[in-house]
């Protein structure tokens, strides 16, 4: 859980203020599933993934999609949603441009430089793609895939939760492959992490709980990623409170509330006004963080049916002015959602999965953010001035404007470098 807090009063909309003033809109334009049994809990350590077209076969047997092929399927056909392109029966024509507020960017930068540094490498991907579509398909693919181990990486540090960088790329390159996952196997990693513990004075039940703890909490998060990813982005499917719930519910799924130990089956995918209070016979339960609070738990619901309203509200007038600026979107939807705090557990990582989807499906990449000490420090410093005094939002959309013209310049480069070698 994100350590930062709000000062509102429960009655107060999720749409935040700045200084006084009225803030302008963006501007905006417009199965999965998983093994379990009857109680809802995993059938085994090893239960797998199901491919989101062929919904009653597991992953990564003969003839089944992995997440690998459906990437490299779906940038063939189109490459986020920009372009000419199609939803259903729509059909768009997707222009990406800045924001036509400097709000939305720190003053003290220079943000249409760099959204013009982003569009560039946009354009050049995209003018690569129509002479080498399968080619440039498969390396986008693979970019994406790498991208998002950094993302569930960084995502998972800043809770202080998952594994080092070379177990969460290992762990998550298997997952995205199809291949089964067991949470117990006890390889090399497992046995240094055993002694690690052990030796930290800890019991080996203890050691053994924590290790368990931390595979479930990467294996879930990439599973939680790849569900909305593929809902929201491939799928195309609008963005709702079912595809928020059950995005969490995949992401705790195994895991128990860290602090009160409470079961992952009495919070997953449930908003705090249907859980109880750890140690109350109340439900309703509230989260807090430096002595403030978050919204009161009563209020979630109808704060949560505002954010998505107001999301897919801006996607729709961006349809309709076809135009939109990615980052701030995802910036706005990201911080809105972790000041609203709906769950009891799991909100920092759920916003940040939803950052991703919409970079994704709008901007064609996702945007890692938490891989080092300095980045995390920023991110949530940032997060709890926008939480607390209506401040930084500026800063965070500039620093997911950073991150993916960073990852457009390396995608960019390796799309540019392959078509050298051919």
């Amino acid at each position: 859980m994100e350590n930062i807090s709000p000062r509102r009063s429960p009655e107060r909309s999720p749409v935040r203020r700045s200084r006084g003033h009225s803030r302008p809109p963006i501007p905006t334009f417009s199965n999965l599933s998983i093994n379990t049994n009857q109680a809802g809990e995993s059938s085994s350590s090893q239960y797998a993934l199901r491919s989101p077209t062929s919904p009653d076969s597991p992953l990564g047997r003969e003839g089944q999609e992995t997440y690998r092929d459906t990437l490299r399927r779906t940038f063939r056909r189109r490459w986020a949603n920009w372009g000419n392109s199609e939803a259903g029966e729509q059909k768009f024509n997707f222009t990406i441009r800045m924001s036509d507020t400097r709000l939305f960017y720190s003053r003290k930068s220079r943000p249409q430089e760099q959204f013009n540094e982003a569009l560039q490498y946009l354009n050049e991907i995209q003018g690569i793609r129509r002479d080498s579509p399968e080619k440039t398909a498969e390396i986008m693919s693979q970019c994406i895939q790498d991208d998002m181990k950094l993302v569930i990486f960084g995502s998972n540090m800043i809770e202080r939760a998952g594994l080092n960088l070379a177990e969460t790329i290992k762990m998550v390159d298997r997952i995205f492959k199809g291949q089964e996952v067991d949470v117990g196997e006890r390889d090399d990693d497992y046995q240094m992490q055993l002694e690690n513990y052990i030796e930290a004075k800890h019991s080996a039940q203890e050691a053994e709980n924590h290790i368990l703890r931390t595979r479930w909490e990467v294996i879930q998060h990439a599973r939680a990623l790849w569900f909305l990813t593929n809902s929201f982005v491939i799928e195309q499917r609008p963005l709702s409170e079912e595809l928020i719930k059950e995005t969490h519910k995949i992401l705790c799924t195994n895991v128990s509330h860290p602090k009160y130990d409470t079961p992952w089956q009495d919070y997953a995918g449930k908003y705090r006004n249907h859980v109880r209070q750890p140690g109350s016979k109340q439900m309703g339960a509230e989260v807090n963080a430096g002595g403030t609070h978050f919204t009161a738990s009563q209020m979630v619901p109808k704060a949560m049916s505002r954010f998505v309203t107001e999301l897919n509200n801006k996607i729709e007038e961006a349809t309709q002015r076809g135009a939109l600026d990615p980052f701030c979107l995802a910036a706005w939807a990201c911080a809105d959602f972790v000041v609203i705090h709906p769950f009891l557990d799991g909100n920092g990582r759920t916003c940040r999965i939803l950052l991703n989807a919409i970079t994704m499906r709008y901007a064609g990449i996702v945007v890692p953010i938490g891989e080092h000490d300095e980045e995390r420090s920023k991110y949530l410093n940032i997060k709890r001035r926008y939480s607390e005094d209506c401040d930084g939002e500026g800063e965070f959309a500039e620093m997911v404007l950073d991150r993916g013209t960073a990852r457009l310049q390396a995608m960019r480069d390796k799309v540019k470098g392959s078509m050298r070698l051919r």
